[in-house]
C-alpha cells in the first residue's frame, strides 16, 4: 500500500557494503534509516557508522535512532544506551558540514517515569541549545504508554520544543489514553473513536 505506508529501512553500518546498501534502499524509495543501537550493537562513533551517517547526509536520507532503555525487546547492549556519543558524533559531523537529519525516538525517554532520565534531559538541552538550528528532532511515539506519560505531559507544556517534535507510532505498543484525558479534553472521545489504531496511539 505505497499510498498509505512509507518504506523505512535498517542497514547495519558494520556490514562491508553498508554505504552501497544505504544508497540502494534510498534508490528503492526508503524515507529513513532506523537503528536501535542497544539491540543491534551499533557504536555511533565507529568509523563504519560515521561513514554511513555521512552518506545519509549526502543523499538526504534521515536517520531515526533509539537511545535510552527499551521494553519491547531485550536490551542486549546497555553500553549503547547513553545519548552522549550520538551528540558527540553529530557535533563532529556538523562541524564538517555532513550532519544528516537525525530523529531520536521517544525523545530518549526511559521506560518508566523513575528510570534514567539523563538521555532525555541531554536531548532536550541539545534541542533548545547547541543543536537548536541543526536538523535534530525527536519523535513522540509511545509517549502515551503508562511509563512515559510524565514525559509526554512535559513535552505538551514545553511549547518551545513543539517545532522539533515529530509524531510517530510504535504500533502495537499499547497506549494509555485515559491517563492523558485531561490534556486531550474535547479531543478525547474523537481520538478513541478513530478507527485507525496507529492514529489513536
Amino acid at each position: 500500500r505505497p499510498g498509505r505506508y512509507l518504506f523505512g529501512a535498517s542497514v547495519h553500518p558494520y556490514r562491508p557494503d553498508a554505504v552501497a546498501a544505504v544508497r540502494e534502499v534510498f534508490a528503492a524509495g526508503a524515507c529513513l534509516l532506523k537503528w536501535l543501537p542497544l539491540h543491534q550493537n551499533i557504536d555511533i562513533e565507529d568509523p563504519r557508522t560515521i561513514a554511513v551517517l555521512r552518506c545519509c547526509a549526502e543523499i538526504g536520507l534521515p536517520i531515526l535512532v533509539h537511545y535510552n532503555a527499551e521494553f519491547t525487546l531485550t536490551t542486549n547492549h546497555p553500553e549503547q544506551v547513553p545519548l552522549s556519543p550520538l551528540l558527540g558524533a553529530l557535533r563532529r559531523l556538523r562541524a564538517e558540514g555532513s550532519m544528516p537529519t537525525t530523529i531520536v525516538a521517544h525523545v530518549a525517554t526511559p521506560v518508566t517515569s523513575w528510570g534514567d532520565s539523563e538521555p532525555y534531559s541531554q536531548l532536550v538541552e541539545a534541542l533548545t541549545g547547541e543543536f537548536a538550528d541543526a536538523p535534530l528532532y525527536a519523535d513522540i511515539s509511545a509517549l502515551t504508554t503508562i511509563g512515559k506519560i510524565a514525559f509526554f505531559r512535559e513535552m505538551a507544556e514545553r511549547q518551545e520544543l513543539h517545532a522539533r517534535l515529530l509524531f510517530g507510532t510504535d504500533f502495537p505498543v499499547p497506549a494509555a489514553l485515559w491517563r492523558i484525558r485531561d490534556l486531550l479534553r474535547r479531543e478525547y472521545r474523537p481520538t478513541l473513536a478513530n478507527p485507525s489504531w496507529p492514529q489513536r496511539v
